[in-house]
Order: structure tokens, then sequence, then C-alpha cells
């Protein structure tokens, strides 16, 4: 046995004295450029349904720009963007969610840091770029999220792989060692290249490249002393931002804790019954009115945002609507009645 234990361990030593000197080494990469709009409607939109939704006042709100520029020490959004696209970008991992990539820059200086929301946003547009820690990440579909974001790009997954440069084997974009390239360019101009994208039109601009270990290495040292000045700026502005955030939580707690209690039981009217909630959440959107006719397991009531996810609630019952019971943006538990109906 301890023969064996002997060998094995001097082959291991072997095999590692033959391990080249990762600071020398190379890798086989591709360059992909890619157009973003930045500070851009889309990804507003998802901020302000937030906002409206799931928390009113927050560090990172109104605007997750605007954020990124205070979080870093920077004058303003506009600096925020310009530092971001104005690296090249290395990915890093794949995966979390349908072939998500996440990136960091080449260029040190041009590495921002921005905690994730808190809690998480319900929706996420399809092509949204934001930042959580130090990465960057590119939402594949919509779906929930928590980075904070700062553009828009086009589609990086593709469900059945049948658009260049998808396949069916790899229908997510972005790969291991990939570099990113942003090229900035109007939300109009952005909303004409996804419909060619996703008519199969738009060619991908992906050009063969290597990623030089030594350079990056040679590069970074030749920088490094601006880097520790963006650094201690930094810190300054995190402490200052963190504080500004736990002074909006302390007052967001003394505002629920004064809420006014809960209203009385709902009297339900003769001959008629109720569709209640199959969870707790917050309703997200009404879908029906009085009058509106429902059908049973088939008419969505209202949808309802629960753990991140959308939900929607479907009538129980055949009729007519009388009265909506809750509101948008009102907190529900299980069971609460969501409105009446007067059964056929």
């Amino acid at each position: 046995m301890l023969r064996s234990l002997v060998g094995s361990e001097m082959c291991i030593r072997d095999r590692n004295l033959k391990i080249p000197d990762v600071t020398q080494m190379t890798f086989p990469s591709r360059e992909i450029h890619l157009p973003i709009a930045l500070a851009d409607r889309w990804t507003q939109a998802a901020v302000d349904q937030y906002r409206s939704l799931v928390r009113p006042r927050a560090s990172y709100l109104p605007s997750n720009v605007d954020f990124l520029a205070a979080n870093n020490g920077l004058a303003s959004a506009d600096e925020a963007c310009a530092t971001l696209t104005n690296s090249k970008w290395l990915v890093v991992g794949v995966g979390f969610y349908l072939g998500c990539p996440f990136a960091i820059p080449f260029d040190p200086r041009c590495r921002l840091e921005v905690p994730k929301y808190n809690p998480a946003r319900t929706y996420t547009p399809d092509g949204a770029v934001g930042m959580g820690g130090p990465y960057l990440a590119i939402y594949p579909i919509e779906c929930p999220g928590g980075y904070q974001l700062f553009g828009r790009t086009i589609p990086t997954w593709e469900t059945f792989g049948t658009r260049d440069p998808f396949t069916a084997n790899q229908p997510w974009l972005l790969s291991l060692f990939d570099t990113l390239v942003w090229e900035p360019v109007s939300e109009d101009e952005l909303e004409q290249i996804r419909r060619d994208a996703l008519a199969g039109r738009y060619t991908y601009d992906i050009r063969e490249a290597t990623f030089d270990m030594q350079a990056q290495k040679q590069f970074e040292d030749s920088v490094s002393q601006e880097v520790e000045a963006l650094r201690s700026q930094q810190d300054r502005a995190q402490e200052a931002q963190r504080e500004i955030e736990a002074k909006i939580l302390a007052e967001l707690d003394v505002e629920k804790a004064s809420a006014p209690p809960a209203p009385p039981p709902v009297q339900i009217g003769e001959g008629m019954e109720v569709v209640e909630a199959d969870l707790s959440g917050t309703v997200l959107k009404l879908l029906v009115g009085p009058g509106d006719t429902v059908v049973e397991d088939e008419t969505v009531v209202c949808v309802v945002e629960a753990m991140k996810m959308e939900v929607q609630i479907k009538s129980g019952l055949t009729g007519s609507v009388g009265s909506v019971l809750v509101g948008a943006g009102q907190v529900i538990s299980s069971g609460d009645p969501i409105c009446t109906v007067a059964p056929k």
C-alpha cells in the first residue's frame, strides 16, 4: 500500500512539473462585437416596474446607471457607461441560466462594482446587460434578476439553434475565454438590429483572436498605480452608498410598522362566490373588471409576483364578475379573495 501511494505521489509530481508557466500561456479566443443601447428605455421600464411593485426606494433607484456612477465615485451616468464600454471584456463563466455569460473587463481601470438588488426584480428583458459585484452579465431571456442594469443588446440565446451562429448543440452565443467588444448604438438602431437578428437577417460580428496571459499581466502592471487610486475612490464612494441604503431600509421598516391595520373581512353579496388567491405575493396586474365574463380554469383574473416569478391566478368559476377586491401592488396571502363572481 505504501509503495503504491509513493508511486502515485511521484506520478502527480512529475505531471505537475510538465505544466507550463501559466503567465506565459495563450488561449484561443473569439472576439465578438455586440451593439448596446446604453441607459435604454427597456431596462428602465423594468426598473420602474420594480419601484412600483416591489420596493419604492433604494440607493440604486430610480436609476441603476446613476447608482453605478455614485457607487464608484464617478461624476455621471455617462462616465459610468463610457467606462464600461471602453474596455474589452473576458468571459470567465457561462451558465446559471440558459447560457448566461459572466465577464470581467481586460482593463482593471474599468472594473466597476455594485451590489445586487435587495430583493430581486421579478422581470428583466432579454438582452439586458447588468453588473453584479465586479461581474457583467447578459440576460439571455426574460427572467427575474438582481444585477444593476445599464443597457440592452441583441439576442445571445436561440432556443432551437436554427439561426447562425447558434446551433442545436450550443443555442447560447458566448463561451469561456471569448472576448466581448461593446459598440454603443441608439435605441432605434438597436431595435432594428434586434428585428433583423430575430428574423435571421443579421450577421453576428465574430472574429478569431488569442488571449495572451503575459500581455495581460504586463498591461495590468503598467496601470497598477491608476488602479490603486481607483480602488481608494471606490471604497469611499461605496461606504457612502452603504450609509444611504441603511438609512432607506430603516425608513421603510418604520413605514411598514406604522402601516394601517388590515381591512375588515369582505362581505360577499347574496348569490356571489369568490375567486381566491392560490398563493401569497404581490398583485402585478388585474385582468378582469366588474361585468366581465370568466370561464372556469381558463380566464386569468390577475398576475401575482411570488418568489421572483410571475404567476397567473385563474378563475375557478364560470360566470360574471361582480366586484374586484384587490388592487395592483397589493400584498395578498393564500386564500385571500380576488374577486366575486355570479355563477352561471
